[in-house]
């Protein structure tokens, strides 16, 4: 069985990392983990903490 429900503060680092590892499947882009961490930590966190990204049901 498969749950879903939205991510919270607590998911950041998991989907900054599952991110990651989807954009550099190609290895090409030549970014550094620790930069794009920081970049997208910080754009995920004021995403969920905002409450834009969901309808509540």
């Amino acid at each position: 069985m498969v749950i879903v429900r939205l991510a919270g503060q607590e998911d950041v680092d998991q989907l900054v990392r599952m991110r990651w590892e989807f954009s550099e499947e190609d290895k090409q882009s030549g970014a550094r983990y620790e930069e794009f961490h920081t970049v997208c930590s910080s754009f995920l966190t004021r995403a969920i903490g905002g409450g834009d990204w969901h309808r509540d049901s």
